[in-house]
């Protein structure tokens, strides 16, 4: 059974870590979009997904 996908305020603070490292507006732009097809594809927090080694 899949979790259900994170929470706004889960992306809204990966948003804002983003911003305080200070990276370019496009990284920010393409690491959210990785991070919601991750969580997408997978179905829950994606800090929970481990490798396949």
């Amino acid at each position: 059974m899949r979790k259900p996908a994170p929470d706004g305020e889960l992306l809204a603070r990966f948003k804002e870590t983003l911003k305080l490292r200070s990276l370019a507006q496009a990284t920010q732009e393409e690491y959210l979009r990785f991070v919601r097809k991750l969580t997408a594809r997978h179905g829950g927090d994606p800090a929970a997904v481990q490798s396949g080694t």
